[in-house]
This record gives C-alpha cells, structure tokens and sequence, in this order.
C-alpha cells in the first residue's frame, strides 16, 4: 500500500491522542522534510474525524516570522503551516484556551 506508513503514523497518533499518552517522535520515519507526507497523515486523521463525527469548522493558517525560523535552526520551519480546526477540539479540549 502506498500510504501505509501514513496509515501506521495516523493510527499511533489517535491513540495517543485518545489515550492522553505521548508518543514518539516519528520525524525519522518519514523524512524531517517531507512536509507532503505529514500533510497526508493530517488528512487520514481529519477523515477519520469526519467518519466518527467530528464537525470541521475551519483550518488554519501559521507563518512562521524569519527570526523565529532562525532561532528554532534545522530549516525545519522554512513555509506556511496548515491545520484543521474541528469542533470538537474548541468544545471539549479548549484549545483556545
């Protein structure tokens, strides 16, 4: 399967998130600079989400000033990130908080 580390990572990181537990970085298994296959990751979770009832209410946006860039190194944050916002994380996990 093409996305099946995508699927493995995905799944790691609902349990984790439904568990409240950490997990391990999983940067290594993917590549630190394949943004595209993070953002696939993001999407099987989102779509998931979605089938289990979540509501999406928007995405986001962040830009990363340059001097900040600079201070965390590595390139690592060198472009716009994205994110989605569901309902169920502003309502129950107050992240606005």
């Amino acid at each position: 399967m093409e996305l099946e580390l995508e699927h493995e990572i995905a799944k790691r990181l609902r349990h984790a998130e439904a568990n409240a537990e950490p997990i391990e970085p999983f940067a290594h298994e993917i590549g630190e600079r394949e943004v595209l296959r993070a953002y696939d990751i993001q999407h099987l979770n989102t779509q998931h989400g979605l089938s289990t009832g979540r509501i999406l209410r928007g995405r986001k946006i962040g830009l990363t000033a340059k001097t900040v860039q600079q201070q965390l190194g590595s390139g690592l944050i060198d472009q716009s990130q994205n994110a989605t916002v569901a309902a169920i994380q502003m309502a129950e996990k107050k992240v606005w908080a």
